[in-house]
């Protein structure tokens, strides 16, 4: 493994392996032949067999809901005729939020709001507890269907009462919406205030359409309900672990994309979203992984009826346990 070549020596990189192979840390050897067994095939098998379970106990515990898989992690871990989901962790990522036109996933909503709830079953790498498809793509889903169903609808939701609040608080999320001193409201001139009060509500000074005005309103007198509804506030319910500051940012996004989706969506495709979420109370995620197990004080199966809830629970499962060594961000926020 050494020549020379003109006066220098030389050594082959054959040789160099075969010298540190002679002085590798024997601990270090097993360490390696773990790591390699650890990824091998067949404890992928039983890993993803384990992790099933969870998703069995949650079942029992909510027989009457619906089960989706997301796609595509989260076939791995339910039976193969389970009927699946598409949100993807992309349209969560940090300053890459989006809410997708192509990706309405509206048979969930429909089927949640029909039988008072449903499961997603979903997974993520080594070292997190949930994707960002079950953290922050879902709940931005729910506030935008929320939304854009309240404007097309005739009745305006109450206020959610301080009970509400405080049990946001204990379930391990934080709510945010919009204050009447964010909304901005412009100036009007003399002759946009008398074309008002003729009932001329479709321009202002500028002659632009009005922001409300692009939502699908099928006749001219529905626009006075539509001003009235255009002061809807939207609100996101995201998990502790996602700062504050970065659900600021996504809540005011909220309304652009409602008004996208309602622009998009044909109108009989509209009344009928609009008919199912008539059935029940908006959407909100509750979220769910081995530890951390929603209304754990009850026994048995549950049923949500009972429970006199004021919203329709999306129970967004992760199978993903933290490894030792790992960052616990949901302990972190709650201690």
């Amino acid at each position: 493994s050494l020549f020379f070549v003109g006066k220098e020596p030389y050594h082959s990189s054959a040789g160099k392996d075969i010298e540190r192979e002679g002085r590798m840390d024997p601990m270090w050897k097993l360490r390696r032949r773990m790591k390699s067994e650890e990824l091998s095939l067949k404890n992928r098998l039983l890993s993803i067999r384990e992790d099933s379970h969870f998703v069995t106990l949650m079942q029992s515990r909510h027989p009457e809901l619906p089960l989706f898989a997301n796609l595509r992690n989260g076939l791995w871990y339910v039976p193969p005729d389970t009927p699946t989901c598409y949100f993807k962790s992309t349209d969560g990522h940090s300053n890459h939020w989006d809410f997708s036109l192509n990706r309405l996933n509206l048979r969930v909503a429909e089927e949640a709001l029909k039988y008072g709830g449903c499961i997603i079953v979903d997974s993520t790498r080594k070292g997190k507890k949930f994707p960002d498809s079950l953290s922050k793509t879902i709940p931005i889903w729910c506030s935008v269907l929320n939304l854009v169903t309240q404007f097309n609808s005739k009745p305006n939701p109450p206020p959610p009462s301080s009970e509400s609040r405080k049990d946001q608080k204990k379930s391990g999320e934080i709510v945010l919406n919009f204050s009447a001193s964010q909304q901005k409201h412009p100036k009007m001139s003399s002759e946009t205030r008398k074309d008002k009060k003729k009932g001329d509500f479709s321009r202002n000074k500028s002659g632009d359409e009005p922001s409300t005005a692009n939502l699908r309103f099928g006749k001219d007198e529905e626009k006075k309900e539509l001003i009235k509804k255009s002061a809807l506030k939207p609100e996101l319910h995201l998990p502790l672990w996602v700062a504050q500051t970065e659900g600021s940012v996504i809540l005011g996004k909220i309304r652009p994309w409602a008004r996208s989706l309602a622009e998009t969506l044909p109108q009989t495709r509209m009344r009928l979203l609009v008919k199912s979420f008539s059935e029940g109370p908006p959407l909100r995620c509750i979220w769910a992984c081995p530890g951390q197990i929603p209304w754990k004080q009850l026994d048995g199966p549950i049923n949500l009826k009972n429970l006199n809830l004021n919203f329709t629970p999306i129970i967004c499962v992760s199978v993903s346990r933290l490894e030792s060594g790992g960052t616990d961000l949901l302990g972190k926020r709650r201690g």
